[in-house]
């Protein structure tokens, strides 16, 4: 995928631009192509052979910009807009967190619930919303439909994915910060372990030392008992 990661980043920074100007046709074929040189990267990559971790890490950060630069073209064009302005950035936030709660799930050792959806279905429908709009758009103008509608299957595709995605991060994250406690909970830290195991010797020290002498003047006391008793009687006699 490293071949392709500057062609892709390149059209979905285009992408964005053309639709922050509202030209929704060829940024969907724009769009479209970054898709489909992701889809060319993935099938030749070998299924059985992991990817090094400075690529891997580089080839996600370049996967949260692409969808970072349609996004934002899209806050652009949605600027004097309330509502749809307020779906492209829950949607944004959305993926935003899904990737950050997945990398906390990492940097815990924890493994993550799986998502409700992959990062391939956000791109999917969101790429399917912008599509369609420019077919939308002929519809409604041919119909005299509410100007709305023009955009209705991008305002839908951004609906899903702001709840989708910010729901899928926050089981996520829920799901982390319980596994985490639990482990925590089961694997104390040893400096507590050896303070605990610390404390109770002593504590057994400390009642050894306090039994030992009470037993020690009982003892000697019946000694010293027994050793008089055969003298008074002597003195008896």
């Amino acid at each position: 995928m490293t071949a392709t990661r500057t062609p892709r980043l390149v059209l979905a920074a285009t992408a964005g631009v053309l639709l922050a100007r509202g030209w929704f046709a060829p940024a969907a074929a724009a769009a479209v192509a970054a898709a489909l040189l992701q889809a060319v990267a993935s099938r030749k990559a070998h299924p059985g052979q992991r990817p090094r971790a400075a690529a891997a890490v580089v080839d996600a950060s370049a996967d949260r910009y692409e969808e970072l630069f349609v996004l934002g073209g899209l806050a652009i064009f949605f600027h004097s807009a309330i509502a749809p302005l307020a779906l492209t950035l829950l949607a944004m936030s959305g993926a935003y967190m899904a990737s950050y709660a997945s990398a906390k799930a990492q940097a815990h050792g924890v493994r993550p619930r799986r998502e409700a959806a992959s990062r391939l279905t956000h791109a999917s429908m969101l790429l399917a919303g912008v599509a369609l709009v420019p077919a939308t758009q002929l519809a409604s103008t041919v119909l005299a439909l509410p100007p709305w509608a023009a955009q209705a299957p991008l305002l839908l595709s951004l609906a899903i994915l702001a709840v989708a995605g910010n729901a899928s991060a926050l089981l996520r994250l829920r799901g982390v910060a319980v596994s985490a406690e639990r482990h925590q909970g089961h694997h104390r830290p040893a400096a507590l372990v050896d303070l605990h195991r610390g404390v109770a010797q002593h504590s057994a020290r400390v009642d050894v030392h306090r039994v030992l002498p009470g037993r020690d003047a009982h003892s000697r006391d019946s000694d010293a008992r027994g050793q008089r008793l055969p003298a008074s009687r002597v003195g008896g006699v």
